[in-house]
Formats: structure tokens, sequence, C-alpha cells
């Protein structure tokens, strides 16, 4: 649900476009308040429908909405008069709206009795996501907090338009971030960037500051054109925040250079992803952003340089590098291979040329040929050695990051075919042990599998049993490395995917055990339970599209299907019509015969899949967990690929637990009319 826009006229992603009607200003619905009389309270004189009808007025936001006639009369609003309430002060009036099953939904307070309603609250599943604040009584909002699922940022409005912020994360950043380039919102992308006075404020070198006041004056070009080269590259106007990806934040000491006023707390080559909910993208070929430095001011997170394009589809993965930056600035005023550990002087100039290389061929990359662009990576390798040797001792943190770039292009000149010689260098730095080792043995495993790949004539199969012995080799050789659980996870997954079982499960335990606690040991813990499934019952339950509360167990007397996909998987997108008219011919034969549906949905936001199912004229009872593919649902089955079906007997227990088609699912509804709707002992596994 996020992006949720409701009776609001649209406008920019920054911008507040809705107007507070009036009885929604005074906490009284006639106004009294504002005249100095006391309000007649009695009975509630706002409708559950009117409450329902206000949302926020800044897109982005993931609340509960309820629009079925039958959940609105059910809701009971409640009215506050001069009450206390847990975390104020003094006593708030005001008026809260609950479900019919008494979770709050809703909650409009005057905080401070005497100028109208100043505080509206928004809730979903119960707990509060975001709050509108009016601060100084103008009848505007003066600021926004997202909250609970919805984050953990504040901002601040003027006008109707954030213009700054009070909290943020950097996961938050890239959100916005996204947000904003999608929306063409350069106004509201300029509020994530440092300004010279935040910088001045941590004492940062007067040389970066200059240098971010003459990158600042560039931004509404950097922004043109990046927007417009991300949507020559996956994205468009439904172009989603996926998630933000980065190493473990760095701490430069307050007594690191002289002039800092504190701690310096930054990231540097962060990720942000993207994902195109409407299924018009390939999440797996969709440019994403690379971020060089996000510092943080207080409880901001800030960006520092303009992010960059990096597009998969076009190129491997090419960190841009800059010459400047806040701690390459710290660098030059420390005192160089001293106590602080902050490099050599040759970091700089190393550093500079890196820069200036990456500069010089970037508009190139999309052109060259094989050979060429196997040349470029093997330059950039020489490059990026040298700012390796600057960074620090062998195995320190600093050149270790440095070291895995150099891995990373060694991998991506190897694969263009156009330098053999870079499997033989990969080994050389897999010899050297340590945890570079297992960085290159994973990514010459990965490189050699593609290379193979786009050979012409190549045959499949016997490339994906090579690199199902170079999977295994690896975890053997490294069994806790940092790369051993998307090793193991992807072992099992391509072992079930061939139906042997057996060792899908050996792998998945593997995983399970060894890494509990990462995201594909959760992941594995899921398989798990999915794997024995069949014959046991099945609970699901979760929240609509709608803000309805959905239960598998409504359905329990007649078959079921539950189907797992996301708009943005083309091949469950396309299954999804295929699968309504099956479904639909089996209805009309005989009730008998009809099959109940709930979906689960992995879309971001809940209106793109709503759009998805309205566009295929149909109409399921659909889960929504905007978590995607790392979220809870998908975490507690295992679900590793969409679509993915489960199909539920009469008595509530599975059927089968991998169906991954319409005719598959048709053979099975075959064989569980056969059996007279209940469970089977087994289940019928075709052979993929």
């Amino acid at each position: 649900m996020e992006m949720v826009e409701g009776n609001q006229a649209k406008g920019p992603m920054g911008r507040t476009t809705r107007k507070i009607p009036a009885v929604w200003l005074t906490t009284a619905a006639l106004g009294s308040l504002l005249v100095g009389t006391t309000a007649a309270w009695g009975q509630p004189q706002i409708t559950p429908k009117e409450m329902l009808s206000i949302e926020p007025g800044l897109p982005g936001v993931e609340f509960d909405r309820i629009t079925d006639p039958a959940a609105v009369a059910a809701c009971k609003v409640e009215v506050y008069e001069g009450v206390r309430l847990p975390g104020f002060e003094t006593k708030v009036s005001g008026y809260a709206l609950r479900d019919g099953q008494g979770r709050m939904l809703r909650r409009f307070l005057d905080t401070d009795s005497f100028r109208g309603l100043d505080r509206w609250s928004y809730y979903k599943d119960g707990f509060e996501v975001y709050r509108e604040i009016d601060r100084d009584g103008n009848r505007t909002v003066d600021e926004c907090w997202f909250l609970n699922s919805n984050g953990t940022r504040i901002a601040r409005l003027e006008g109707g338009r954030i213009t700054g912020w009070l909290r943020l994360s950097p996961e938050e950043v890239g959100k916005v971030l996204v947000q904003a380039l999608v929306a063409n919102d350069d106004r509201l992308a300029s509020g994530l960037f440092a300004t010279p006075e935040d910088l001045g404020g941590l004492g940062i070198p007067a040389e970066e500051i200059e240098r971010v006041k003459t990158q600042t004056a560039q931004r509404k070009t950097w922004f043109n054109d990046l927007r417009a080269k991300l949507f020559q590259a996956g994205w468009n106007e439904k172009t989603v925040w996926l998630r933000f990806d980065g190493a473990m934040p760095r701490v430069i000491p307050h007594d690191a250079a002289p002039g800092l006023t504190g701690d310096v707390i930054l990231y540097e080559n962060a990720v942000v992803f993207a994902a195109g909910s409407d299924g018009s993208s390939d999440p797996a070929r969709m440019a994403y952003l690379q971020v060089p430095e996000l510092v943080k001011f207080g409880d901001v997170w800030k960006l520092i340089d303009h992010p960059q394009i990096i597009d998969p589809s076009q190129t491997q993965i090419v960190l841009a590098s800059t010459s400047g930056g806040v701690r390459a600035s710290i660098y030059s005023q420390a005192v160089l291979g001293g106590p602080t550990g902050m490099g050599s002087p040759d970091m700089e100039p190393a550093l500079k040329a890196l820069a200036e290389f990456d500069t010089a061929n970037a508009d190139k990359l999309a052109e060259m040929l094989p050979r060429d662009l196997a040349t470029y990576y093997v330059k950039r390798v020489d490059l990026l050695r040298k700012v390796a040797a600057a960074a620090g001792p062998p195995q320190s943190p600093d050149r270790l990051l440095y070291e895995r770039q150099v891995v990373d292009s060694l991998a991506a000149a190897y694969q263009t075919g156009g330098y053999p010689a870079g499997a033989q260098e990969l080994d050389t730095l897999i010899a050297q042990g340590g945890p570079i080792a297992s960085y290159a043995a994973f990514r010459k495993a990965l490189a050699r599998y593609a290379l193979d790949s786009e050979e012409p004539g190549a045959n499949l199969l016997d490339i994906q049993k090579r690199l199902l012995a170079d999977l295994e080799a690896f975890v053997a050789a490294y069994p806790q490395s940092a790369e051993a659980p998307e090793a193991l996870l992807q072992l099992a997954n391509v072992n079930e995917f061939n139906a042997d079982e057996a060792k899908a499960k050996s792998y998945y335990q593997t995983l399970a055990k060894r890494f509990p606690e990462s995201g594909p040991g959760r992941k594995a813990q899921g398989a798990l339970k999915r794997l024995e499934l069949v014959g046991q019952p099945l609970t699901l339950s979760g929240t609509g599209l709608n803000g309805e509360a959905i239960d598998l167990k409504a359905d329990q007397g007649r078959a079921t299907l539950v189907i797992f996909w996301a708009s943005w998987a083309d091949q469950a997108r396309r299954d999804l019509a295929e699968i309504g008219r099956l479904l639909a011919r089996r209805a009309e034969g005989s009730p008998s015969t009809a099959v109940a549906v709930v979906s689960v949905n992995f879309d971001t936001e809940a209106a793109t899949a709503e759009a998805t199912l309205q566009a295929e004229g149909l109409n399921w009872p659909t889960i929504h967990d905007a978590g995607g593919m790392d979220g809870p649902i998908a975490r507690e089955f295992g679900i590793m690929s969409l679509p993915t079906m489960f199909l539920v007997g009469t008595d509530g227990k599975v059927v089968s637990r991998s169906i991954r088609s319409a005719a598959e699912l048709e053979r099975q509804l075959e064989r569980l009319a056969a059996a007279g709707g209940v469970a089977l002992d087994g289940e019928a596994n075709p052979k993929r």
C-alpha cells in the first residue's frame, strides 16, 4: 500500500495536496471551540464513512483503508472529551475510529484544548503508522511522522511541501530518493543532500565544503540526466524502492583530524535497489543506484555526492569513485599513516586516478565489445590495486573493501570471454587465503557459469551440473564464509527445482543450522516447513488489499488454492488469467468442483496488486505482504520462485505444495476430486 493516495489531488512526492475540511479543524463538529463555547459532545457527530474519507496528505503511506460497505458499517466512532490518554501530559479531545474487531483505524485529536484538531493519526493492523501535526495552530500540517511499519522518518512541512527532515535513516534516504526520481521531484531529492552548513557544523575541511557547493549548483542537471538514464534502464512511473544495501557504517573519531567537532559516522559505496511493481520491468535487469557517501547529522542521514546509475543489463557492476568526499578530505588533514590508521599519502591520488578513469569511460561502456570491455576491467583492476595498497595494511577493513572491488572487476573481465587469464588471477587471490579468498572463489564460480551460459549451443544441463559442483566445492572449502549462506541457498534451490528433494532438504538443513539468523538461513527454515506441508493443516492469515482481515480457515470445507504471486514476476502475472479461466470453468460445471482462492501478493504497493487483479478480471481475497520475497510470509514458507501454489483439500490439509502452472493445477484438481476432496497420502510432484 505504499504510495496510497485517497481523496486528495495528486501532486509531487514531497507535497501534501489535500486540504483539511473545516470539520476536522475543530474539536466539535459545529466549531464551537473556535468561538470559545463548550462543545455538546453526546453522540458522535462524525460518521465512520466521514472519518475514513480523510487520508494522509502525502503519498507513500501504508495504512488500513476500509472500503467494503459491511466493514465500514461495523466501524465505531469514539468521542474523547477532556480525557487523559497515555503519552499526553494534558487532557485531549477528539475522535477515534475502530473497526468491527476493535482495532484502531484513525485518531484525530485536539491536544491543547483550544485551537481545534491538531493531530491526525492513521493505523495499520492496530498500530499507528503515520501522523500529521499542526504545531502552530494555523490549520496546516507542519510535521509528518512515519511510524512502525512505515519507517522512522519525520519531515518538516511548509505550504504542504517537505522542506526538511528531523529524522531520516539511511534506508529511507534511498526510499525517498527513488520516490523523488519516479515522481520527477528534484526539490524533494535536493532535500536529501548535506548542505555546506551541515558540513561546517561537523568541522569538515573547507576544501570539501567548497566541492559540495560546486556540486550543489549542478544538482538539477544531475537529477534530470540520472532520471533519463534510469527510465531507459527499466524504471518507469510505477517503480518503487526495494532495499538499501551497505557494509558496516564507519566512525571517524573526532580526534582523527584537526577541526572536527565530533565523531563522523558514514556509509560508503551503499547501493539502493528498486523494483518494477507493475510487472513492466524485470527486477533482475533493473538499474539501481550506487551511493558514494552517506553521513549522519544528528538524527538525519544525508547524501554527500550524487548517486550514480548501475545498469546490470549493460555491464557488470562498476562502482563510481570520487576524488573528493568527506572521508578523503579528512585523510588530507590527518597525520597520514599515524595512529588514526587513516591510510597513506598515496590514497588521494590513487582515488583521483580511479575516478578520472571511470568518468572517461562511463558513456562508452554500453557500446563496448566484449574484448574492449575486458580491457577496460583489466585497466580498472590495476587502478584499484593501487587504491587498495594505499588504503591500509593487508587484512585491514579498508584494504579489504577495495580488494573486493578488484575481485569484482577481475570476474567481470573474465565473464566477457575476452580475458581468460582472469581465472588464473582469481586463483592467485584464492591461494592467498583470508576473507578475500572465499569472496574470489564464489565470484569465480558465478562468473564461469555466466560465461558458459552465453556460449552458442551451450548445453544448459551440463552447465548447471558444473555450477552445482563448483558450489559444492565452495561450501566444502569455505563452510563459515560470508558467502556460504548464499551458496547453500542456491544449491538447495537448484536441487529442489530439479526434483532432487533429498539433496535440497540436506542443503536447507545445513543452511538453517549453520546460519540461522541470516536471510538465507531464515528462508531455508521456511523451505523445510514448506516441503513437509503435504497432509498437514495449513495456517495462513493476514491483511488484505483494503485493510480487511483474511484467514484461510474461512474457506475450510471446500478445496482452496493458495497462490503466491507479484505483478513484477512476469510468469506469475501471465498465469493469473489462465488460472482464473480454469477455476471459472470448474465453477460453471458444478458447484461441487468449485475451488476457493486465497492469493498472497508480494508487490511493494497494495494498489499495484489491486490494479493487476482488476486488469485480469479477478476478485480473489488477497493477503498483501509488502516485504516481497524477503517479507515474513515468503520467509515462513521459503518461497523461492513465483508463482508458487498450494492446494488445500476440503479437510483443510495440504494436497500439493509445489504447483507451478495452470496445467499442473488442473491435474491436481482432478486428482483431488477423485479422492473425494481430501488430502492424499502423497503428492504427485512432476519432474521439472
